[in-house]
């Protein structure tokens, strides 16, 4: 092949390249407008639950603030039976657990919004964050409630006795309980222990996608991740075993109470006109091809004369 030959193969298969790229784009672009099409009608009568779900978030920040300024440190941890059974990985390897979370948590966030990017769907964003917003919020109230009323001194290193981040002083205004220290909450935090936070991020993540997720090889390992960042948790004295425990049955319960309960029918008629469509009517948790139902929809207007 000659120089010149080889230089116009590499040139059509760059144009190639270049016009599949643009074609799947252009393809991306156009799910992601007809998904917003149907989701915004929806996220207009969700919104008020997403700012509550939101502004609980600063509320509980508070909290874990009040709950740390209350804590009064020991020089070892309670007596935990996870803390005999578990080798502990000391406070430079904190880190573990905290990586896994993130992966799963960013991971978790980025399925939440599939929807606007592929063909196939078996729920509504715009349905889904208010939602697992909910649980959430019932299952750190009822946590608040628990870690105000009693006060378990901490396991983790920086809460022990002795240590500078151990006890926090209360503030000289009221003011100033009300100023959330998230590098704090998120790091050096005491005594917001029962039951555990992060435990309770991974359950609601993990039982949301087992719900309606499609993937059977990526729930069996969404499972396995939160047996083994339950386990890191206790290794890293994060939190006693009774704080992991608790919300191993606490937060199911509250899940299953909330979307078992919530209705699960979708009415769309409301921005596609009257329809028959069942998929329009029935798509938490069973899949349907947006592409299709509206290419259907527009086939019944069609075939319907013309009237005067």
């Amino acid at each position: 092949m000659s120089d010149i030959q080889l230089f116009e193969s590499l040139r059509l298969h760059r144009e190639t390249l270049c016009s599949s790229f643009l074609e799947s784009a252009t393809e991306i672009w156009r799910r992601i407008k007809l998904e917003f099409t149907v989701e915004l009608p929806l996220l207009r009568k969700r919104w008020k639950q997403l700012l509550f779900g939101l502004i609980m978030q600063y509320v509980h920040g508070i909290f874990t603030g009040l709950a740390h300024r209350m804590h009064t440190p020991l020089e070892e941890p309670l007596h935990d039976v996870g803390f005999e059974i578990t080798p502990e990985l000391g406070p430079d390897k904190h880190w573990v657990s905290e990586t896994i979370f993130g992966v799963m948590f960013f991971s978790f966030i980025a399925w939440t919004f599939t929807p606007f990017v592929t063909k196939r769907k078996r729920f509504y964003t715009a349905v889904l964050w208010p939602r697992l917003l909910m649980v959430l919020v019932t299952c750190q109230a009822l946590r608040i409630i628990t870690f105000t009323v009693t006060q378990v001194p901490g396991p983790s290193f920086h809460c022990r006795k002795g240590e500078v981040t151990a006890i926090r002083p209360w503030p000289k205004h009221w003011y100033q309980l009300l100023i959330v220290d998230v590098g704090r909450a998120m790091s050096k935090s005491c005594g917001d222990l029962i039951f555990s936070s992060h435990t309770t991020f991974m359950l609601t993540g993990v039982l949301a996608y087992n719900e309606y997720g499609s993937n059977a090889i990526t729930k069996g390992l969404a499972w396995l991740g939160g047996v083994v960042l339950s386990v890191l948790i206790i290794a890293s004295r994060k939190h006693y075993t009774v704080d992991v425990v608790v919300a191993w049955y606490t937060v199911p319960l509250v899940f299953f109470m909330m979307f078992r309960r919530w209705t699960t029918r979708r009415p769309m008629n409301e921005f596609l006109g009257n329809s028959d469509i069942s998929q329009f009517d029935i798509v938490d948790g069973s899949e349907f091809d947006l592409d299709e139902a509206f290419e259907q929809k527009n086939g019944d207007i069609e075939s319907k004369p013309i009237t005067k």
